[in-house]
């Protein structure tokens, strides 16, 4: 045997053995997770008692109770707002409870529901002057509206990456997503009804001069100003994508990103990017984009694919998706396999339709420890400064090992043009990160004290920070992040003088902000 043979055979045998005792390892790691994770989701809390975070509890008011039939559902909500005016109540709206900042919630109010079946319907796709729109009930959830357009070859302009939301929760947190170099969703939103503190209900269409300030004041109103009905959405042609991924450094993120995708650019259908939340060398300096490439554009007839979504079951399709992210919570071993096996095999493999990418529930993937909970955080930075933002957050993190940061997905959000509270002012890219801790309140502080550390980071950098998350911001930080709040305030006592339509968040922040700086 060769001399060199003697020394690299024992090497190559001893790494070989190693190698296949951390794989060992981790499968032994995933199958503890699969057999203690609970088969069944945590059950979501009722409307105006909590939300999804589960942190929130709130003494009960009344849910208002409507008929099923869309006109008689609207005429008693109007009968009730009038009463609430009358006798001094508050009302406050409840979708799917995903806004964790009490935005839904306010100690013994009126609550409505909008998940009642009054207003969960979706129309037909209407084509016209301003292109293809659908009609759709404020109550029904992306679930429901694109399994209703599929069939048709539609989809949805702009939404959350996953399905389990309302359209008029999404369209009162201004939501943004996956559709690359676009504003957020109030740029798709065509027009829509609103029911009034004064129990009237009217029509605001983009086009209408006379409700123009309005239908800035709502989209991204957080249900300040009435109760949203129905929604007119403009919908695109459903299509084909071929999932391609890009190894990036995250301080070179947003020139790599302008580069693979430029806005003049029609080649890809939606983007998004991963940042290495894995301790080391990696974190917060490692990161992907993924494009999602056009196989397929619209028919003559301007309308796509059909028919195009997966039946199969979602339990079965996502298990092993699922064990590896779940096996990553309080783990930095099994985060480092997470992000190995994202730059290996990626998220989305083979031609997808955007339908059914845009079908992915946020639950497959949710917590099921009814003694812990996930946060979402989200932090706005314009382009030229997400590398200074991602290094100051990474001393950040580092100083407070005890936050379990398990995600940060990054989308680019073009200029708001329509919103009065909005976060976009020009291009930013949002970093969204999703954090597990204990439901205790010593762990609400700890985080409520890191996330004030994060904003002022964001702020520092030129950005700002998304408000449907915890309240953990100071006012002060709100004030400078919004300065538009002043002129939404006025906005909400021209059209709601009583502050009929009320929430946690109006309180803490809109009133709190106004009261310290009265206009």
């Amino acid at each position: 045997m060769h001399p060199l043979n003697r020394i690299l055979r024992p090497i190559l045998l001893a790494l070989s053995g190693v190698t296949l005792l951390l794989v060992l390892s981790y499968v032994f790691t995933l199958g503890r997770v699969w057999w203690l994770d609970p088969n069944d989701p945590l059950a979501s809390p009722r409307a105006g008692e909590n939300d999804v975070s589960r942190l929130s509890a709130t003494r009960l008011g009344e849910i208002i109770t409507v008929p099923n039939e869309r006109r008689a559902a609207e005429q008693e909500l109007r009968a009730r707002v009038r009463e609430a005016g009358a006798t001094g109540r508050k009302v406050t709206v409840a979708g799917s409870r995903h806004s964790m900042g009490g935005h839904t919630l306010l100690a013994g109010a009126l609550i409505v529901d909008m998940r009642a079946p009054a207003f969960t319907w979706v129309d037909e796709v209407q084509i016209g002057d301003r292109g293809a729109t659908v009609r759709v009930g404020a109550g029904a959830t992306w679930e429901e509206i694109i399994q209703s357009l599929d069939p048709r070859g539609w989809s949805v302009a702009v939404m959350q990456s996953n399905n389990d939301f309302t359209v008029g929760g999404s369209i009162s947190v201004n939501c943004h997503g996956w559709q690359h170099n676009a504003p957020p969703i109030a740029g798709t939103v065509q027009s829509f009804r609103l029911l009034m503190a004064d129990g009237g209900i009217v029509e605001c269409a983009r086009e209408r001069e006379e409700t123009r300030e309005l239908f800035g004041a709502v989209l991204g109103g957080y249900g300040l100003f009435g109760i949203i009905l129905e929604v007119e959405l403009r919908v695109v042609p459903n299509e084909y994508y071929l999932t391609e991924r890009f190894a990036v450094s995250a301080e070179n993120y947003a020139a790599e990103f302008r580069r693979l995708l430029p806005p003049d650019s029609t080649e890809a259908g939606m983007a998004y990017g991963r940042i290495c939340v894995a301790p080391g060398p990696w974190f917060l300096s490692d990161a992907q984009i993924v494009r999602l490439v056009r196989k397929q554009r619209s028919g003559a007839n301007g309308a796509g694919a059909r028919n195009t979504l997966d039946p199969a079951p979602p339990r079965q399709t996502h298990r092993l998706e699922r064990l590896v992210f779940r096996a990553s919570v309080g783990s930095g071993w099994g985060k480092g396999w997470r992000w190995g096996l994202e730059k290996i095999v990626g998220e989305a493999r083979g031609v997808r339709s955007r339908n059914s990418i845009l079908q992915d529930p946020s639950a497959w993937f949710a917590n099921r420890d009814s003694g812990a909970t996930e946060i979402l955080q989200e932090y706005f930075v314009p382009p030229d400064r997400l590398g200074e933002f991602l290094r100051m957050a990474r001393g950040r993190f580092r100083r407070h090992p005890e936050i379990d940061l398990l995600n940060i997905t990054v989308r680019n959000v073009q200029d708001d043009a329509d919103s009065q509270l909005r976060y976009a002012k020009g291009e930013v890219f949002g970093l969204v990160m999703l954090f597990h801790q204990p439901c205790s309140e010593a762990a609400d502080e700890v985080m409520r004290s890191f996330t004030r550390e994060l904003i002022q980071v964001a702020l520092d950098c030129g950005g700002t920070y998304y408000l449907p998350y915890r309240a953990h911001a100071t006012v002060a930080q709100f004030k400078v992040a919004y300065p538009q709040h002043a002129t939404f305030f006025r906005l909400k006592r021209k059209y709601d003088e009583a502050e009929i339509f009320q929430n946690q968040f109006y309180q803490n922040y809109i009133r709190a902000a106004v009261e310290i700086d009265p206009p």
